[in-house]
């Protein structure tokens, strides 16, 4: 597993490393504390109601390998930090 050391918790998890949040109604944009789950390597927030962009700071989870963002509205195009995400093996928009 990755480090923890920057790693905050998140819907009284600590440092998760699957959040499966899809079919939720969330809506609004992104929390800022999603890029600090630095043990994350599946994101799916699919099929919800998230708005506006995502910030290039998804880069910096480079343990991700399975991200969906797709069926929102989202806005602006993928932050080109997501190149170097090296274990990223499937990612939706």
């Amino acid at each position: 597993m990755g480090s923890t050391g920057h790693c905050r918790q998140i819907f009284f998890i600590d440092c998760p490393a699957q959040l499966h949040l899809y079919h939720n109604a969330l809506s609004g944009s992104l929390p800022s504390g999603l890029y600090h789950l630095t043990n994350l390597h599946t994101l799916f927030l699919d099929h919800n109601l998230i708005s506006g962009p995502v910030s290039p700071l998804l880069g910096e989870l480079t343990n991700l390998r399975n991200v969906d963002f797709s069926k929102n509205f989202i806005s602006g195009s993928v932050p080109n930090t997501v190149g170097g995400l090296k274990d990223l093996v499937d990612m939706r928009w």
